[in-house]
This record gives structure tokens, sequence and C-alpha cells, in this order.
């Protein structure tokens, strides 16, 4: 069986190895980036996506609103990561999937794929 993709985009370098960690010891095929400034999804679609809000260059606000507009992408499972106060409004605004409220347990990321990877 082919393995589930995942990109995590968060600039946070330990919060982003950390959750890369776990995620592939549950035998995800993960893909880390620090920003989301290059992203292209072209090829073969992930099947979620981790998306900080607070980024350099782009925000994840900006990449989720951009990924939920296109034909391409807008089945993709987006699930928002923040600190920020108002993430289940902005969840909302951008029509993204989840959203995850830092700090967390990386049991609750574990938990949240599974549950949208079901």
């Amino acid at each position: 069986m082919k393995k589930k993709r995942i990109i995590i985009i968060e600039d946070d370098l330990n919060i982003l190895e950390a959750m890369r960690m776990v995620l592939e010891d549950e035998g995800y095929d993960v893909v880390g980036l620090s920003s989301g400034k290059n992203l292209k999804i072209d090829g073969s679609m992930p099947d979620l996506m981790l998306l900080d809000i607070f980024l350099p260059e782009v925000s994840g606000e900006e990449i989720a609103l951009k990924l939920k507009s296109e034909a391409k992408t807008k089945k993709l499972p987006i699930i928002l990561i923040s600190g920020n106060n108002n993430l289940r409004e902005i969840a909302k605004r951008t029509k993204a999937d989840g959203y995850l409220e830092k700090p967390f347990e990386l049991a609750d990321v574990v938990r949240l794929v599974e549950k949208y990877l079901q």
C-alpha cells in the first residue's frame, strides 16, 4: 500500500522536525518546508497539509486561500497550525479543514492527521 503523503510548512525548525519524525514513525511520507514561498504542487498531490499561519514571505493564510481557490488543490485537506487567538475564524475564512492550536502535544498531531486521512 502506498504511503500517505503529508506536507508540513512550519518555520520553527524544532516544531517542523518533531512533527516530521513522529509522522514518519506512524508510517507517513512527510515533506517538511520552512517556507511556502516557492510551494508548487505538481505531480503527485499530497494527501494532507499541515500549515503554520505565521511564515516568512507568504503567510499560511494566503497559501490556504490560494490552494482552496484552485480546482486542482481545493479538495486537499489543510490543517492550520498557530498560537493565534483567532485561529478558528482564520480556518473558517480560508476554508481550511481543521486547525491545531499551539502549544500542542505531538499525539494531537497524530490524532488529527489520522482523522483526516481515514
